[in-house]
């Protein structure tokens, strides 16, 4: 017994061994951008690439100018510059470099392949930062979609006639700082389950504005001092809406379906179902669907 005992112990050890050779040799052969777990393989956060991002002003205007984004991080701002688009975009992997196309007064701005940005514990980001100038003092109908995204976006002082933003789940920070050149005729955002905050959307002077988030926090500040009566449908599926008119400013606020719980504060009134601030100039209505959460109005 005493025998067979010894035997097993040693044929453990030589396993032991073994399996430590092995692993050892694996680890020096595999892929030095793999990552390995119980059972899995994940990327490593690799090296950051960086290209210059120059788009020329195209002959014909309105330019119809879109810019899809896969993930990881946006930044647009505005300048008077003489390029239509300028900046840097970062990225790690060759197959996100952004790619470039125009065809008479259309121009595309795309991240490349996919342009997933994947999380990984302890390991950072696989994606993409875009840190853009937009050119003022051109006609532009923009067309801006992204994915997962943090964004910090600021329109003021383009001259834009349409805006259409799609956004996934995101972080987001859109403003317009400054009155927009030109009419406006229409600005449509919608966002998935994000946390988005638009502020300026008085210095948009839209016409129609459409704004719809699917879940998650969502405020709408609408100061601002281009003029222009604007009519307002607003949008929410699960979460907590929260709307910003400036004092002395004249709004209504109808709620058409789903809203439950609202908190108003200043200048803003009740009566029936409406909810009006009193204030004077050119007004601002709001129809308002939601599907469960919170409304909050406020100056």
């Amino acid at each position: 017994m005493k025998k067979l005992t010894i035997f097993f112990l040693v044929v453990m050890v030589a396993f032991g061994a073994a399996g430590a050779f092995l692993v050892g040799r694996y680890r020096e052969a595999r892929p030095s951008g793999l990552l390995s777990g119980p059972g899995i393989v994940m990327p490593q956060r690799a090296e950051m690439h960086e290209a210059r991002v120059d788009v020329a002003k195209p002959a014909a205007t309105p330019v119809t100018e879109t810019i899809r984004f896969g993930a990881g991080r946006l930044t647009l701002a505005s300048a008077d510059q003489d390029l239509l688009i300028s900046g840097t975009a970062r990225y790690r992997a060759e197959s996100q470099k952004p790619i470039i196309s125009s065809e008479g007064d259309s121009v595309t701005l795309r991240s490349g392949g996919d342009g997933l940005s994947l999380p990984f514990p302890g390991r950072g980001r696989i994606g993409s930062e875009w840190n853009l100038v937009l050119a003022r003092g051109i006609p532009t109908n923009l067309d801006l979609e992204a994915g997962a995204v943090d964004s910090r976006i600021d329109l003021g002082g383009l001259d834009l006639r349409t805006v259409r933003i799609r956004q996934g789940a995101a972080n987001l920070r859109l403003s317009v700082s400054s009155p927009l050149a030109g009419n406006l005729d229409s600005f449509d955002f919608e966002g998935g389950a994000s946390d988005s905050r638009i502020d300026g959307l008085g210095n948009t002077g839209a016409r129609n504005l459409h704004l719809k988030s699917s879940a998650g926090n969502f405020e709408l500040d609408f100061s601002g001092s281009k003029p222009g009566a604007m009519d307002v449908r607003i949008e929410s599926g699960v979460g907590n809406l929260t709307v910003i008119v400036p004092r002395g400013r004249a709004a209504t606020l109808v709620p058409t379906v789903g809203v439950s719980s609202v908190s108003s504060h200043g200048s803003w009134s009740k009566n029936g179902d409406t909810y009006s601030t009193g204030g004077k100039g050119d007004p601002i209505t709001i129809r308002l669907s939601l599907g469960a959460g919170n409304v909050e109005l406020r100056n």
